[in-house]
């Protein structure tokens, strides 16, 4: 049963991964070189210039916490998984102690 569970928490992960690598890939960096080719000319003006200062301190920032955010529940879903395990290997401790116990006195 726990495999079945560690699967699908490796298989969340996973796509807790791809998610965060998403907003780095294809989010911070395109919205980056969209505001170097604006600052770089492409665009000039009052309305350039609040664009830029918008998609830096409000688009990226809301993109880089989202990202943090994957990262947060990646971690906390990896400490969960390692506490489930050390509680299985409990378990397994206190069964195969008992399971010695019994097997000493029959």
């Amino acid at each position: 049963m726990m495999t079945c569970i560690f699967s699908q928490i490796s298989g969340a992960l996973n796509m807790i991964n791809g998610a965060q690598n998403l907003f780095e890939s294809a989010i911070i960096v395109v919205a980056r070189g969209i505001v170097a080719q604006v600052t770089g000319g492409i665009w000039r003006g009052n309305g350039a210039n609040k664009f830029v200062e918008m998609v830096n301190t409000q688009f990226i920032s809301l993109a880089t916490t989202g990202q943090t955010n994957c990262q947060g529940t990646g971690n906390n879903l990896n400490l969960a998984q390692q506490i489930v395990q050390d509680g299985d290997n409990m378990a397994n401790g206190i069964v195969n102690d008992l399971e010695n116990f019994f097997s000493s006195i029959f």
